[in-house]
């Protein structure tokens, strides 16, 4: 019996094939999430296959740059209602809000990109993502893609790689995981957490649900910009980051691993 006779085995095959992607942007401040868009549609392989989801604060004016993204079945634009401290200069937790916005509309696609804006993405990021991902040697692998070769101007992030097949992904220690590729299973796996300000507890949950690090020596997918940038509030991502969380605080933690043996990895840094 062919599969198309047997719906079940359709669904299977269909689910084989699956390569959807879903980006998930965190747009803290600035008038340019609408360039991150397009850079995304413009540079994949296979657009069609890209869903996007922008996630920007409710209290801060409109990014124009988004305005033609509106009415794209394709994009999603959520305006994020964000608690702010008192003193109204806390950027961290902002962001960890907005992640969290923009990992909502996560609709069981096999492939997640997860990133702050603004990011530039590599010409053929789509079906380089999908390469090094399933060529991690993990069961659950994740790519942290602040690992990425940052020492060529960002205009150049365009060009296409000098191999045509990424060398292996390596496997990395990090403490904190913010601009990253993962299966999607990821976000079911760990749900959105308001309160994760600078990563840590997503690297922790990661680990404790059995997902192993990788870093990428070249910018194959993405570049994250890590210049000083204001943020939604005008202030500016400086200073040191954060400690780590501490184990008592943070909860929905895997049964895979212990935080105990993430601490002692992270101290060994191996």
């Amino acid at each position: 019996m062919r599969a198309s006779e047997d719906p079940d085995a359709q669904r299977l095959f269909d689910a084989q094939r699956d390569t959807r992607i879903l980006v998930a942007i965190a747009a803290g401040g600035g008038e340019i999430a609408g360039s991150v868009v397009a850079e995304v549609f413009d540079r994949a392989v296979r657009p069609d296959r890209v869903r996007i989801s922008v996630a920007v604060p409710s209290d801060r004016p409109s990014d124009p740059t988004l305005d033609r993204w509106s009415d794209d079945p394709r994009v999603s634009i959520e305006r994020v209602p964000v608690r702010r401290p008192p003193d109204g200069v806390s950027p961290g937790g902002v962001m960890g809000q907005l992640r969290s916005g923009a990992r909502r509309r996560f609709d069981a696609e096999p492939f997640v990109v997860l990133v702050d804006a603004p990011t530039r993405f590599a010409s053929g990021w789509d079906e380089r993502a999908i390469t090094v991902l399933q060529s991690a040697d993990a069961d659950r692998p994740l790519i942290d893609l602040a690992t990425a070769d940052r020492s060529n101007p960002a205009e150049d992030v365009a060009e296409p790689a000098t191999s045509p097949s990424p060398a292996r992904p390596v496997r990395v220690v990090r403490d904190r995981l913010v601009d990253v590729l993962a299966p999607g299973r990821l976000c079911v796996d760990i749900p959105a957490d308001d309160e994760d300000r600078d990563g840590s507890r997503l690297a922790i949950r990661a680990y404790t649900h059995g997902y192993d690090c990788f870093g990428i020596d070249a910018a194959l997918i993405a570049v994250p910009i890590v210049e000083s940038a204001p943020n939604a509030d005008g202030s500016e991502m400086t200073g040191p980051p954060a400690p780590v969380s501490p184990p008592d605080t943070v909860d929905r933690l895997g049964g895979r691993r212990t935080v105990a043996a993430f601490h002692r990895l992270i101290a060994r840094g191996d």
